[in-house]
């Protein structure tokens, strides 16, 4: 998250990740929580012009996500 952020792409911040010794006997990580709405309600919720315009955001997200060259992204 941190190099994904680092090469312009928005996500939230993580404060804890824990890949093994998780008290839930699991991997837990805890994230920055983003204010908003939750994207498929508001989505499927709306009407025409506005439905698209989320389309188009989401699909321009996507597209950007995947334009970045990964691997700087993928050193660790």
């Amino acid at each position: 998250m941190r190099q994904l952020h680092q090469a312009g792409y928005p996500v939230p911040s993580v404060h804890l990740l824990e890949p093994t010794n998780s008290p839930f006997g699991k991997p837990v990580t805890i994230m920055e929580r983003i204010a908003g709405q939750v994207m498929g309600p508001l989505f499927f919720g709306a009407y025409g012009g506005k439905q698209r315009k989320l389309l188009a955001l989401c699909c321009a997200w996507f597209v950007q996500l995947h334009r970045l060259d990964c691997d700087p992204l993928l050193m660790t």
